[in-house]
């Protein structure tokens, strides 16, 4: 008696159906301060904060300052609080951006970031943070998903340290969090396991017994 054909008409089956489920959704972060920002400390002109194409050849790495997940509270967080300069320098303000690539819309995406100590910012041209009160300000953006767009994606901001009696402790980081769907696979390979669910049927009609049942 055959038993292998049915068997493997199970598992395509089994595959296939796994195939055809929805994928998971998997939380990753987006888009971190770091040292490839490009930052300047003159105030640039022109486009700067919304093309995505914008000349930085002038510009300059971010210097890295500290990571955000050594304060306590802050240990699941990966940026890293940049300037154009280190700690104690006197740059009083600087501007930083980053062109990051999405090949798909996120599911749902958030924004953490921190400003000592005024700070305005951009996600490709709109204006999402403003925040001239004179003192450092944690942000929380809840949905960054009509700010968003398929291809390049630029955030740019420029931030200020007003404090210069407290020995110019500047810093600024952003991270961007984000849901992405697992790929769906291509039609092609739904093609060949459904040409495989046909290939086994078909052994297995011509396996039966002919006989007097």
């Amino acid at each position: 008696m055959h038993r292998t054909a049915p068997r493997v008409f199970y598992l395509t089956a089994m595959a296939l159906a796994c195939a055809v489920t929805t994928p998971p959704a998997s939380a990753e972060t987006l888009l971190k301060t770091d040292a490839t920002w490009k930052v300047t400390p003159a105030a640039p002109t022109g486009n700067w904060n919304s093309a995505a194409g914008f000349d930085t050849s002038s510009w300059q790495a971010a210097t890295v300052l500290y990571n955000v997940a050594d304060y306590p509270g802050y240990e699941s967080y990966t940026a890293q609080g940049i300037w154009s300069s280190g700690l104690n320098s006197g740059e009083t303000a600087f501007w930083a951006r980053r062109v990051w690539h999405l090949d798909s819309l996120p599911i749902n995406a958030s924004m953490k970031a921190g400003f000592d100590d005024d700070a305005d910012l951009w996600i490709n041209g709109v204006q999402v943070i403003s925040d001239h009160d004179g003192g450092a300000t944690l942000f929380n953006v809840a949905d960054l998903l009509p700010y968003l767009t398929l291809g390049d994606n630029l955030v740019a901001y420029a931030a200020t340290d007003n404090y210069q009696v407290f020995g110019l402790q500047h810093s600024s980081w952003v991270q961007i969090d984000g849901q992405i769907a697992a790929a769906v696979p291509e039609p092609e390979t739904y093609a060949l396991m459904l040409a495989g669910l046909a290939a086994v049927g078909f052994t297995t009609r011509r396996r039966r017994p002919t006989g007097p049942r």
